[in-house]
């Protein structure tokens, strides 16, 4: 098949380029053709991220890859369109969202984050001089964690307007890289940013509350509620060995989640989507 990746047209949020290039080299190896329009296509699978940015530039059915956190005050700010993703195929991250969104009428499909070895590209370096790395936008909630890191001693590294492999240096001379939720009502696990860091052996720190969904990688993350992620990166960063452990685990957690693998799992979805498959069938 033929699949269009894009996000709408005239748009920079290279907060999307790893993931998008993930489903991208899954697709190839599969045999599928992958471009980016930056735009819709008539002639293509079209495979949309940040869908909601831009709803009447995509006037045909098309997969919605739903990467945002199902909550009201998501979908009141406009993030969360329930027409057009009723309208629409849905693959989403997260099976906290899935739930939620089927309270909605909508069926989305489990499409997590997987592992594919061309996004291990993170350099190795002689000595990781940031204890704690946190990127991702402010947030009141977020900032007062980093704050009491400081307040413990820890030399803390914060990033939110750097991206893809400007980012990929800082990363490397982190102990410890933080994931923490914007808000107190968002429940899945930031994916898309763990999943990059595990696969690029990293020492994961993760906001997982009570009921949150861990994506099932918490066997390579040391997910705790928030009042403990503080306490948590302070002994990781003083205990070396446990952060190299940690770091293994969660490369040999996520590389058993082949991107490919989770593609293939929801091709089905895809192949009414194709432009041609009436008239000769869907394309190889």
């Amino acid at each position: 098949m033929h699949f269009n990746l894009t996000l709408p047209p005239n748009t920079h949020l290279p907060v999307y380029s790893e993931i998008m290039q993930t489903i991208g080299h899954g697709l190839r190896d599969l045999g599928h053709t992958v471009v980016d329009r930056r735009g819709f296509d008539a002639d293509r699978i079209n495979l949309l991220f940040a869908y909601f940015a831009q709803p009447q530039a995509f006037p045909g059915r098309s997969i919605l890859y739903q990467l945002e956190p199902v909550c009201d005050w998501r979908k009141d700010n406009g993030h969360l369109p329930l027409a057009m993703l009723r309208s629409n195929v849905v693959w989403d991250y997260s099976r906290y969202n899935i739930e939620q969104l089927r309270h909605h009428g909508i069926e989305a499909h489990y499409v997590p984050v997987g592992y594919h070895p061309a996004l291990r590209r993170v350099p190795r370096v002689a000595e990781e001089d940031i204890d704690v790395l946190f990127y991702g936008f402010r947030t009141p909630r977020r900032m007062g964690i980093l704050s009491a890191l400081r307040r413990a001693g820890l030399k803390v590294e914060y990033r939110e307007d750097t991206f893809g492999r400007r980012l990929d240096p800082i990363i490397a001379r982190a102990k410890v890289v933080l994931s923490m939720h914007g808000r107190s009502d968002y429940h899945p696990l930031e994916s898309v940013r763990v999943g990059y860091l595990m696969s690029n052996s990293k020492a994961v720190v993760a906001e997982v509350n009570h009921k949150d969904d861990d994506d099932e990688l918490g066997e390579g993350i040391a997910g705790v509620r928030f009042p403990r992620l503080v306490d948590t990166c302070v002994d990781l960063v003083r205990d070396d060995d446990a952060r190299i452990e940690l770091a293994a685990k969660g490369f040999a957690t996520i590389s058993r989640r082949s991107i490919t693998d989770v593609l293939e799992r929801v091709m089905y979805t895809a192949e009414p989507l194709d432009p041609f498959a009436g008239a000769w069938g869907p394309r190889g």
